[in-house]
């Protein structure tokens, strides 16, 4: 606390004191009561409030930091003393990179570091960062990579199959199209299941929409070997709701079947995957152009 200023309050302090016998007994007096009361409220009202705020002015001011998944940011909630800087490290986990930083809700970039001048008051800082696997699964669909292939890259690259269809599915893949291809490729059912479905919701479709992905994807993937416990699980692991699942199975075992069909070997060369990539009979190759005729929205009659 600034020092005068405690100086000034402990005069204060002894001036409104009432005198004691000793002081008394030589013949010294101190202010009057009621003048003792007024000085009081005085250093109350006036004095006290200047010396909290003086003492606020002069504390540390505590940084709120947070990143998202991918990555991190060092220091983590620092306490910074007033008029003082402080540095952010912004680091990303192998396989991300930043995609933004925000300071007191406003972006600064994608920055790796960040500098914070003259604290004095606290402050908000977030960052965000961005799987750069998903950005190249994006570009190989855009360039009409087989879904298989693109699939066994990103696995290659770390890459879970699950996140591998959930984002191949969310950079706009038909759903039921990459379940068939990836499960005909041997991928975990259950994997592949899970990602289609995180895929399809983070779409934001309707429900409507949503239940009938749903039976795409069992469908599809019944159609390519998958039992039911295994795509079941897949569903159940992707926090798709119990009634959800059971109307997707009755669907699916009521409708049409896709015209999915396992392309020969030689069209799958260089894949690598399986044994060959399924196309739509009479449809588009490996990433499969269009999801087919899909499912009805409600069991046919």
């Amino acid at each position: 606390m600034n020092e005068p200023l405690l100086k000034r309050i402990r005069d204060v302090a002894c001036w409104t004191h009432p005198a004691s016998d000793t002081e008394r007994g030589i013949g010294k007096k101190r202010m009057p009561f009621a003048a003792r009361v007024a000085v009081c409220l005085l250093l109350i009202g006036v004095l006290l409030p200047a010396a909290l705020c003086v003492a606020a002015q002069q504390g540390a001011y505590v940084i709120t930091t947070t990143a998202g998944a991918g990555g991190s940011i060092y220091p983590l909630m620092p306490a910074v003393n007033h008029g003082s800087s402080q540095t952010f490290t912004i680091t990303p986990k192998a396989g991300y990179r930043v995609a933004d930083l925000k300071v007191d809700g406003i972006s600064v970039g994608a920055v790796t570091t960040y500098s914070l001048n003259n604290v004095t008051a606290t402050h908000t800082i977030s960052a965000t960062f961005v799987d750069t696997r998903e950005a190249a699964i994006a570009a190989e669909l855009a360039a009409g990579t087989d879904f298989a292939v693109i699939i066994k890259n990103a696995v290659n690259a770390g890459m879970s199959v699950d996140n591998a269809v959930r984002a191949l599915v969310t950079a706009g893949a038909d759903p039921g199209k990459v379940t068939f291809d990836a499960i005909t490729a041997k991928f975990d059912p259950s994997a592949v299941t899970q990602g289609a479905a995180n895929g399809v919701a983070a779409k934001g479709l309707s429900d409507a929409a949503v239940q009938g992905q749903m039976a795409t994807i069992v469908q599809a993937a019944t159609q390519a070997g998958a039992t039911p416990t295994q795509t079941n699980t897949g569903l159940s692991n992707a926090s798709v709701p119990s009634t959800v699942i059971a109307n997707a199975n009755a669907i699916a075992a009521s409708s049409p079947v896709f015209g999915y069909a396992a392309l020969p070997s030689a069209g799958a060369a260089g894949s690598g995957v399986g044994s060959g990539l399924p196309v739509m009979s009479g449809g588009a190759g490996g990433s499969g152009g269009g999801g087919g005729g899909g499912v009805n929205p409600s069991p046919s009659k």
